[in-house]
């Protein structure tokens, strides 16, 4: 009888021991689990620094698109800058020209005023026509082109005036071609 009494609570204590170890295995794969299923939603990148440095993905995810917005922002900044400075040598080149014809007798002074006029509202009307639709966008750039036409003609000016700048070539930098 005491055999009897002595197994009972030993197989309840290894019934107990066994169903312990089974609901901690169990939630330990159900957390493990959880955490690497929302790891894989994050890009590589993150997943590598959050298991690398034991760091939250999420906090590394937030700090990623933060630097990507700045970099991005960094980069519109300086196309900007680049563009206008473009711009301006193209302005400088252009007004050049215009005075190497008024000193070889080209044009004369005031046509060179009208020129430069007649250049701004071109730059005003173009920019104007930029968010229509491409069809639009370039009927009225041929309607453009007429009027530019015709009032050079009006105005008794060759229309060498009114050509827009080379391209640069191949492997060369926006302003290369204005040298």
């Amino acid at each position: 009888m005491v055999k009897k009494k002595i197994k009972k609570p030993v197989i309840l204590i290894l019934l107990a021991s066994i169903v312990v170890l089974i609901s901690i295995s169990v939630i330990g794969c159900t957390d493990s689990g959880d955490a690497s299923q929302s790891l894989e939603d994050y890009p590589m990148v993150v997943q590598k620094l959050a298991q690398e440095f034991e760091l939250d993905p999420e906090k590394v995810q937030d700090v990623l698109e933060e630097a990507r917005e700045n970099s991005t922002e960094d980069m519109k900044k300086r196309f900007e800058e680049k563009t206008a400075e473009v711009k301006d040598a193209i302005d400088s080149r252009f007004e050049i020209m215009l005075e190497k014809a008024v000193e070889e007798g080209e044009i004369t002074s005031k046509q060179k005023e009208e020129i430069l006029a007649k250049k701004t509202e071109i730059a005003q009307n173009i920019e104007g026509l930029k968010d229509l639709p491409p069809e639009e966008r370039r009927a009225s750039f041929q309607e453009l082109r007429e009027n530019i036409k015709e009032w050079a003609e009006n105005n008794d000016l060759d229309l060498k005036f009114f050509k827009e700048p080379k391209q640069p070539g191949p492997g060369k930098r926006p302003a290369d071609h204005l040298k």
